[in-house]
């Protein structure tokens, strides 16, 4: 029991580093595939793969949550004042550019 959670935290640690490449080096597929590829077939069972790669989402979603964290509209700000979502922003005509 003692060897298959020590097991556990090593791939987990594993799996967390990697983590952090995730998205601009690696995918949270490849990190799951790279973690498949290194561990001996059946050392852990699919459940426990899966266990690490929902803690992975997790980390990858906390870190997106505090990077947008800056640039997110408060919602006091939203009830406050209209606002409009979009995709794109369109480029200002030339007589727009002026300061008045």
């Amino acid at each position: 029991m003692q060897e298959q959670q020590e097991r556990l935290a090593v791939v987990l640690a594993v799996a967390l580093r990697l983590g952090r490449q995730v998205p601009t080096q690696r995918s949270v597929q490849s990190v799951q595939a790279y973690i498949e590829d290194i561990l001996p077939q059946g050392l852990l069972a699919h459940t426990e793969i899966h266990a690490i790669m929902r803690r992975v989402d997790s980390q990858i979603a906390n870190r997106k949550s505090r990077a947008l964290k800056h640039v997110s509209l408060p919602l006091r700000a939203m009830v406050d004042h209209d606002y409009e979502a979009v995709e794109t922003l369109s480029p200002l005509p030339p007589e727009r550019l002026s300061g008045c």
